[in-house]
């Protein structure tokens, strides 16, 4: 499996288009596309954000969450805990 470097790549909502036309699948998500993963809206995943009960990270002045995050969530809301 050779590298590929990001001229190669194209963006695609969050993650990359390798070469062969395989999506990646990103460790990091951005707001719009962690929302969509989640079936709320853009707004919503930033409440849940501003309320702690989703952590995310700053990278520049991104502002990502991490897959496992979304996993953890969910998992805590089914559980019937509070995912804070």
């Amino acid at each position: 499996m050779s590298a590929v470097s990001l001229t190669e790549a194209a963006p695609n909502r969050g993650g990359f288009v390798a070469p062969g036309g395989t999506m990646t699948n990103p460790i990091l998500l951005d707001i719009e596309p962690a929302a969509g993963e989640l079936g709320v809206s853009r707004s919503t995943m930033y409440k849940l954000l501003n309320d702690g009960a989703i952590r995310s990270v700053h990278i520049g002045r991104r502002r990502l969450i991490e897959r496992d995050e979304l996993v953890r969530f969910v998992g805590e809301i089914r559980e019937g805990g509070d995912p804070r």
